[in-house]
This record gives C-alpha cells, structure tokens and sequence, in this order.
C-alpha cells in the first residue's frame, strides 16, 4: 500500500507511515492497513520486534487525517467513520519517532512498550484543541497522573527532552542516529529467545494492577516453565563456554 510501507527483515518487522505529505495523518483505509501489518507481524513465527515509525522528518504521526474528515462531514458524514485499533501482542513493539507525535499519532506511540525519540520530536495531546475526548489511559499509566493531566487539558507540546524527563520516551538521540539505534536495539532483542521476551512482557503488563507480592508469586509462576528449559541451559551454558547462544 502505498501510504503504508511494511518490511520484514527476520526476527524484526518495520511499519513505516507513508503520508509525509499529511505530516502522516492516517485516513481510514491507511488505519486499517496498519491494523492489518500488525495482526501479520503477531502471527508471523518468524518476527520476534516490531518497530513503527513514520516517513519524513516533520512527524511519526498526528493522528486523524482532519481534512478527510472534514470532507466527510461536508457530506454528511461522521468526524470518524473508524476506531483506531491499536496493537495488541504479546512480541515486542518499538516506536521511533521523529518530529510530531500528537493526538492519535501519541496514542500509536504510547501503543508501543519502547519509544525512542529524536531530539526534534514533540509530543501533545491535541484532540482537545479539536473538541474531541481523549483516552486518559495510558498515559497517566507511564507519566503519572499530574504530567498526563496538564498534557490532556492543555493541548500543550512538549519536547524531546521534557518526554524523556516524564518517561514518555527511554532515549532520545539525533534525528541521524534515530533509526541506527532502533536498528541496533530491535537486532539485539531478536536474538533473545521468543518464550523469554513474550513471558517477561506479559509479566510485566500483569504485575501493573497487582500488589507487590503478587506481582512476584505471577512472575516466578508464569516463568517457571521456562526456568529449568533447554532454552535457559543454552543462554547459561553458551556463557560458560565464552560464545554466542543458539536458541534455534
């Protein structure tokens, strides 16, 4: 598609928002092909890292394409004629964003477990300039609730460098570096076994709404299978032996 390019390079796939022209604003039948890449990458076998980005220098993504929805109403039509479906996988998800990430394109990056930011990026929840709700969640989940408060009601942009002080973002490099070093993080991660990655997520998102002690019990009972597996005696032994595992 051609406002959607998608690339699988074993173990990592790319999804690259192809609308620069649009600072990347996605109209429908562009939101459903990303949806669509999305489901394929969680069912490829073959993909461990998916990785979301947008084309150009001025923006990852800014959400709803405001002028094709203008001309739906025009019509007679409704502001949105689809609901965003956001990814969901147990994989790994990186967003490199570079340039605007704002409204719906914000919401694709807090979609993802690992932002990576160039240092001209800019984050903000604009829907409410548009007079439009906004989730609150998650957001308030990754930055805490004063931060993620005064972003929804404002409609405010931060920087590159405020995100990365809230925890928006884990890293912010040049807008050069940014792809090498999301290259380089997601290779580093494919090499890792699937089991562990998809166990230490999913423990993660689980132990947010637990206590604790509760969250360890899960942690402790959901890796257990794996603790004493031929993939855990790789990693322990190829150490030992000074090489690289072969997880297979």
């Amino acid at each position: 598609m051609d406002t959607v390019n998608y690339e699988k390079t074993s173990p990592t796939a790319w999804i690259t928002i192809n609308r620069p022209q649009v600072m990347n604003a996605c109209d429908p039948p562009t939101t459903d092909y990303i949806y669509g890449c999305e489901q394929d990458f969680d069912k490829d076998p073959d993909l461990k890292v998916l990785v979301l980005t947008g084309a150009g220098e001025r923006a990852f993504c800014t959400g709803m394409d405001l002028k094709a929805a203008a001309a739906r109403i025009a019509s007679g039509g409704p502001v949105s004629n689809v609901v965003p479906p956001y990814m969901k996988t147990d994989k790994v998800t990186i967003a490199a964003v570079n340039g605007y990430a704002v409204a719906g394109g914000l919401e694709r990056a807090l979609a993802c477990d690992i932002r990576i930011a160039s240092d001209n990026a800019q984050f903000g929840c604009f829907e409410i300039r548009r007079g439009l709700p906004n989730p609150p969640d998650p957001l308030i989940r990754l930055v805490g609730f004063g931060p993620a408060l005064h972003m929804l009601l404002s409609g405010e942009l931060i920087d590159a460098q405020e995100a990365l002080r809230i925890g928006l973002v884990t890293k912010v490099v040049s807008a050069q570096e940014l792809i090498p070093t999301v290259e380089e993080l997601a290779a580093r991660m494919g090499e890792y076994p699937t089991e562990v990655l998809v166990a230490t997520k999913k423990a993660a998102f689980a132990g947010r709404d637990m206590t604790i002690e509760q969250s360890h019990l899960y942690a402790r009972a959901s890796s257990a299978p794996l603790r004493d597996s031929d993939i855990s005696r790789e990693g322990v032994t190829a150490f030992a032996e000074r090489r690289k595992a072969n997880y297979g």
